[in-house]
């Protein structure tokens, strides 16, 4: 049997086999979708939990990390060392775990009481663009016991007269642009403030900004005087005070820390040459690189006790930080323009991207691990033996895939898909399998411009540049 026809034969398999089972329990249920989520090659972090993919080695790493949070090393952890930060990078080909990686870390972090907001890095999120970038992360954050995304609870838990509440709001009015700080102000201590005003204050703290007139007249009403803010607010140099707020609140809060998951790093590729340098200062900032954010004021400072990992594809050294001369002129074209603070984060964000860890492929022990959960999981969802053990599965796989270099992803969707049709024809089936391709980092044709219209262009060398 071709490739194409288990692909067709398998795609439909999962419903009608299990319509076909009679009240699944719990934990066949549970397989279920694990079944299916490893089918469509859409990870999650219920599957990450169960399939660690060989990663066990890495999540170690990373929980050491985690419960270091907010401690600077060699320091028994206070007020003072709070804001210690930090930050991995790991690459690997199209294919082989990356995502999958980044979901089994968020599980990693909720059990170390740790707040977990994921992201694809987009168009809708980008790094040059910090209120996109913070309102995509904002609707995507997780309290380690909560199932709904967004800033709701964290905010709820701030109430009046709480020790808690009133050191936030005094840091906020110390640390913060002073915007930000009176939208924090009149979302917990408002006492006038209506559904309608709550509303527009949860709105503008998830990165649908308020205008100063809406936030003036919600002042006015719950204190009674003018909010004078100055200096003015701008986004690209004031958005990072709310995440500065976002941690600060987590850790005040009694959790852990922040972990921000960054998928897709290289999609930094597709923008122009300034938006490419400028989401480097951003990266660098995020990793814990530096005290201030790109572009900020003085004062601004570091986030506190959050851990970012980003993962990015390995094709992206050769075809940007190389093919498009990043690694060598990204900080150049930012020093040109007179912003030394970012030229040297984008520098320091472009040394961690070449640091990169690779994802190891799997040894063969390691792949037979995952053979025997896939496996268990696919007899257990459906109710059935399959008369095979998981090194001849494992065999069965390899045999369909040789080559050393297939991706993982591949070689899980045709173990799968081999058990499905053994499973409906009762017969050991033969697969063709076609690999996965990858994109190129085309730029977007209507990328917005590298910087102000009136700023004075230097050349520079190379094509791109």
């Amino acid at each position: 049997m071709t490739g194409s026809t288990a692909a067709s034969v398998g795609m439909g398999l999962g419903a009608d086999v299990t319509g076909a089972l009679h009240a699944p329990s719990s934990r066949q249920h549970q397989q279920q979708r694990i079944i299916e989520n490893l089918r469509s090659g859409v990870p999650s972090p219920s599957v990450a939990l169960s399939f660690p993919m060989g990663r066990e080695d890495i999540l170690n790493r990373i929980q050491a990390k985690l419960n270091g949070l907010g401690k600077e090393e060699g320091e028994p952890e206070r007020e003072s060392s709070a804001t210690a930060s930090g930050g991995q990078l790991f690459q690997a080909n199209y294919g082989d775990g990356k995502t999958h990686l980044l979901h089994a870390i968020w599980n990693l972090a909720r059990t170390q009481n740790c707040v977990v907001s994921l992201v694809s890095l987009s168009k809708e999120a980008q790094l040059d663009k910090p209120d996109r970038l913070y309102a995509r992360i904002a609707a995507n954050t997780f309290l380690p016991d909560g199932s709904q995304p967004g800033l709701e609870r964290l905010l709820e838990w701030f109430r009046p007269g709480r020790p808690q509440t009133e050191d936030l709001l005094a840091w906020a009015e110390r640390y913060l642009h002073p915007k930000v700080a009176a939208v924090v102000r009149n979302r917990i201590e408002g006492p006038n403030t209506g559904e309608q005003e709550v509303y527009k204050l949860d709105q503008d703290l998830h990165g649908i900004l308020l205008t100063m007139q809406d936030l003036k007249a919600i002042h006015r009403l719950n204190f009674g005087s003018a909010l004078r803010v100055s200096p003015s607010f701008k986004v690209k140099r004031d958005m990072p005070d709310y995440f500065r707020l976002v941690s600060r609140m987590i850790r005040s809060a009694g959790y852990q820390g922040w972990v921000i998951l960054l998928d897709e790093v290289e999609l930094i590729g597709r923008l122009g040459r300034g938006s490419r340098a400028a989401s480097y200062a951003m990266l660098a900032w995020l990793l814990g690189e530096a005290a201030s954010a790109p572009g900020a004021g003085p004062g601004a400072g570091a986030l506190t006790a959050t851990y970012t990992v980003g993962v990015v594809a390995s094709n992206f050294f050769s075809e940007v930080l190389d093919g498009r001369g990043d690694a060598e002129q990204a900080s150049a074209w930012l020093q040109d323009r007179q912003r030394p603070v970012e030229a040297e984060l984008a520098e320091k964000a472009i040394a961690r991207l070449l640091a990169a860890e690779a994802l190891p492929s799997l040894t063969r022990s390691q792949l037979l691990k995952v053979m025997d959960q896939i496996l268990a999981a696919h007899e257990g969802a459906y109710n059935w033996q399959a008369g095979v053990t998981p090194e001849e599965l494992l065999q069965r796989v390899l045999e369909t895939a040789p080559e050393e270099d297939v991706k993982l992803r591949t070689r899980i969707r045709t173990a799968i898909q081999w058990l499905d049709l053994k499973m409906q024809y009762g017969a050991a089936p033969r697969l063709a399998v076609h690999d996965l391709t990858e994109e190129p980092y085309d730029e977007e044709p209507h990328d917005e411009p590298d910087s102000d219209p009136d700023e004075k262009r230097p050349p520079h060398a190379g094509a791109d540049w």
